[in-house]
């Protein structure tokens, strides 16, 4: 019994030199691992290998969490906007400046915006690339690079073009402009300001090669639609009452001015005569 012993513990031995010398995979008999726990192993490194497969993670946590985030985004902003329009708590908060009232949404919107651009980022980050992305990261980087830069002029220049108040809703505040903005960038699309930001977004999911940032791209682009089409019927509504009230104060201004009475033409007409 002794010298089995002996020679099982340098059989064993020599077994682990060789799989040190040699890297080979010798199985231990002493190895006792529960087949269930092995089972459950080999499950979850072919789910891991289907999610690096696949072009994005849609059920992971964070994406979602993301997704629910760019959705708020602009609901929100124009849910305040319309409670300014009906209520305007915004400028009694402010002490009755509606231009203070306005640049505090501005603040929120850009405070919310940025918070919604750390997730996006987060997000391709924690997800693994996509391999057809980067396999065309040769085309996709240099096309990249194009959508940053104009993006970021479609932005800027909107901005620019529209100011502060005419960025963050200042119609909803009553802050009217004299006549719609036809310059660049308003001349080359009809809504520079999201579609450059579209264009910023997917810039940065292809140069990361991230299939999570594609598909939030596209969920940016269809969140702006729908925020577009609720903004510009209001928009439109806001100006249609700017200009019901504009036809209202020339009507009374004209009755006002009205021309000279009968009595006071007779009154000419006598002094004449005499």
């Amino acid at each position: 019994m002794h010298g089995n012993g002996m020679t099982s513990t340098f059989i064993r031995s020599f077994e682990q030199f060789e799989e040190k010398i040699f890297h080979t995979d010798t199985p231990d008999p002493t190895n006792r691992t529960n087949p269930t726990n092995q089972q459950n192993t080999e499950q979850h490194t072919t789910t891991t290998t289907r999610k690096k497969a696949m072009f994005a993670d849609l059920t992971d946590p964070l994406f979602i969490k993301t997704a629910i985030v760019i959705a708020l985004t602009p609901i929100i902003w124009n849910i305040i906007a319309r409670l300014e329009y009906y209520t305007h708590f915004l400028t009694k908060l402010a002490g009755g400046n509606k231009y203070y009232g306005c640049y505090a949404l501005a603040t929120y919107i850009f405070c919310f915006s940025a918070y919604r651009d750390y997730l996006f980022d987060q997000t391709m980050r924690s997800q693994a690339p996509w391999d057809l992305l980067a396999s065309l990261s040769s085309i996709t980087h240099p096309v990249a690079y194009v959508l940053f830069a104009v993006g970021g002029i479609f932005v800027l220049s909107s901005m620019w073009a529209l100011g502060i108040t005419g960025t963050y809703l200042g119609d909803y505040f009553g802050i009217l402009m004299d006549a719609p903005v036809t310059s660049f960038p308003f001349n080359v699309l009809n809504d520079p300001m999201y579609d450059g930001a579209c264009m910023l977004f997917l810039s940065q999911a292809l140069l990361k090669n991230s299939g999570a940032g594609v598909a939030l791209t596209l969920w940016v682009f269809v969140c702006y639609r729908i925020a577009l089409i609720f903004e510009g019927s209001f928009t439109a509504k806001i100006y249609a009452e700017k200009d019901k009230h504009a036809q209202k104060v020339n009507k009374a201004s004209t009755t006002t001015s009205s021309p000279a009475t009968p009595s006071s033409e007779k009154k000419r007409k006598s002094k004449k005569l005499d």
